[in-house]
C-alpha cells in the first residue's frame, strides 16, 4: 500500500504547501511594513493554508501573530470576546501573564474566564460592557501592542461572516475608522465570496473594506514523489 502524497479538505503546510512564492514574499513585506491586506477567493483556493504558511515563516524580532476565525460567529458581542481572547493570549507567554492582562484591561468588566479544554483559556466579557465600550474594544490590539511593545500581525479568517451582524455596516465602518489609524497593528482578513450572498463586504465596493483577490495559480510546478 503506498501512502497519498498529498492532502485535501485542510490547512496545509510545510511539505504538503507548495507554489505561492510570490504571495508569501507580497504578505511578508505588508507584515513587515504593518500594511492592512484584504485576500478573498472562492473556498478551496487555499487562503488559510497560504496565511499559515506566510505566518510560519515570518521570525521578525518584536512582531507577533494572532489569529482568530471568524466560522461560527453569529453576532457583536461573540465576536469582540473572540478579538480580546485572541489578541490576549497571542501577547502573553504564560496563563499567569495572560490572566494579569485581562484584569488591567478589563477591571471595570464583569468577567466570566473559561480556562477551556482545548486552544487554552478564553474570555467572556459581558454583552452590557460590549455595548458600552465598543471603541475601547475596537481599539484593543493597538493598545495591547503598546502596552506589550510588540507589533501585531492580527489574521482573521472567514471574515465575510461580519456581513451577517445586525447593523453590520455600520460596525464594518467603525472597524475600519479605527484600524486604519493603528500604527503597531495590520489586520489580515481574509474570507470566501459566497455567489448566492446579496451582501457580502468582500464583493461590494461601497462596503467600507477593500479588496485584494486571490487569484488561481497560473503554472503547476513538478512534483517528484521519492520512493
Amino acid at each position: 500500500m503506498q501512502k497519498v502524497p498529498f492532502k485535501y479538505g485542510e490547512i496545509v503546510t510545510g511539505e504538503y504547501f507548495t507554489n505561492r512564492e510570490s504571495e508569501i514574499k507580497r504578505l511578508h513585506n505588508n507584515f513587515y511594513s504593518l500594511q492592512n491586506t484584504i485576500i478573498i477567493s472562492p473556498r478551496r483556493y487555499g487562503k488559510s493554508s497560504l496565511i499559515k504558511e506566510a505566518c510560519s515563516h515570518f521570525n521578525e524580532k518584536d512582531y507577533v501573530i494572532c489569529n482568530m476565525d471568524l466560522m461560527g460567529t453569529y453576532n457583536p458581542e461573540m465576536f469582540f470576546n473572540k478579538f480580546a481572547t485572541a489578541v490576549i493570549k497571542s501577547t502573553s507567554s504564560r496563563l499567569e501573564d495572560f490572566t494579569r492582562t485581562i484584569k488591567n484591561l478589563f477591571s471595570s468588566a464583569k468577567l466570566s474566564f473559561n480556562p477551556g479544554i482545548e486552544g487554552g483559556p478564553t474570555i467572556e466579557l459581558g454583552l452590557s460592557f460590549i455595548e458600552q465600550n465598543t471603541e475601547y474594544l475596537i481599539n484593543i490590539a493597538q493598545h495591547v501592542s503598546e502596552t506589550k511593545k510588540k507589533k501585531i500581525i492580527f489574521c482573521i479568517d472567514e471574515f465575510q461572516n461580519i456581513s451577517k451582524f445586525k447593523e453590520s455596516e455600520n460596525l464594518q465602518g467603525m472597524l475600519r475608522a479605527s484600524w486604519q489609524g493603528h500604527n503597531d497593528v495590520c489586520y489580515v482578513l481574509f474570507g470566501s465570496k459566497y455567489s448566492k450572498s446579496k451582501i457580502c463586504l468582500f464583493i461590494s465596493l461601497e462596503t467600507p473594506f477593500l479588496l485584494k483577490k486571490l487569484n488561481p495559480i497560473s503554472y503547476w510546478i513538478t512534483f517528484k514523489m521519492h520512493l
